[in-house]
């Protein structure tokens, strides 16, 4: 994705929530896309959404996105004290949608789940499954 947005304008921000691996990227990954690609550490947070048991990373939500990909967080690592029985739903689209960020599009990974949290936390949104992805697409709804 960075080597595109090189090529066509436009940033990605990546989080990790695993120093191991977050120092892995930043040692092996290429200077020449560090213009287009902000990766960040980022510890996770759980929180309640209604009924539903979020997760998600602990960042400034911007004020707009072109594109939002959910890949993770689904669980927080190396924290005794948040292994309970709920399970725990990526809710970082949410956050981002509760601060105001004007969200273009969002698409999910192989994260069916997560539909009826979305369609009950993303009033506005067209929320739909894509079979042919195995993902849920996310389009404001105009």
């Amino acid at each position: 994705m960075a080597e595109l947005l090189k090529e066509y304008g436009g940033k990605i921000v990546s989080f990790e929530q695993s120093e191991s691996y977050y120092e892995s990227v930043q040692k092996h990954f290429p200077d020449s896309l560090r213009e287009t690609a902000d990766l960040r550490l980022a510890n996770v947070n759980l929180d309640w959404f209604g009924s539903y048991r979020g997760i998600y990373y602990d960042f400034e939500p911007p004020a707009e996105v072109d594109l939002v990909y959910i890949d993770g967080a689904t669980r927080t690592r190396g924290n005794e004290e948040s292994n309970f029985v709920y399970r725990r739903l990526n809710a970082d689209l949410i956050r981002m949608h509760l601060a105001g960020t004007k969200i273009g599009h969002a698409i999910t990974d192989h994260r069916w789940a997560i539909y009826p949290f979305y369609k009950d936390q993303l009033p506005g949104y067209n929320i739909k499954y894509s079979r042919w992805w195995k993902s849920i697409i996310i389009d404001p709804i105009n």
